[in-house]
């Protein structure tokens, strides 16, 4: 951990680390800390090195994918799980990146409902089943 991670005297930690702040007021993360590999946008010949805190489960988790042997290190387990993020954000419909527009998008909503211009709530979930149990015929 970087010198401005550690803790201090009787437990303070240093908060001017954004990383050291996140682990100083989280209190379901490990205080395991890694260091990741990252490639920047932009320039696949460089990287960055950030720290990683992981709560105690994915602790476990990354430790027992290193132990299977498909991976060498745990940052390989990291980058893998960042890339899948990475496909699964690109090949979803973008919607609201932040509060503010998931704020604007629910207000809009409730404005359409108030004007009428709402779905029947049973259609939806008859439409649902009717999915679902097609889904379970072809499965």
């Amino acid at each position: 951990m970087a010198e401005n991670d550690r803790a201090h005297g009787d437990g303070d930690v240093n908060l001017r680390n954004p990383v050291a702040k996140v682990a100083a007021t989280n209190k379901t993360c490990a205080n395991f800390v890694i260091r990741v590999m990252v490639n920047r946008i932009g320039d696949c010949n460089r990287t960055a090195i950030m720290n990683v805190s992981l709560t105690p489960e994915l602790e476990r988790f990354v430790a027992s994918e290193v132990e299977t042997g498909l991976y060498q290190t745990a940052s390989e387990v990291i980058r893998a799980g960042l890339c899948r993020l990475k496909q699964e954000k690109e090949r979803l419909p973008a919607g609201p990146r932040t509060a503010e527009e998931l704020e604007i998008a629910l207000l809009d909503s409730i404005q359409r409902l108030d004007r009428g211009a709402g779905v029947d709530g049973e259609a939806v979930f008859r439409r649902l089943r009717k999915r679902i149990k097609g889904h379970h015929a072809r499965g």
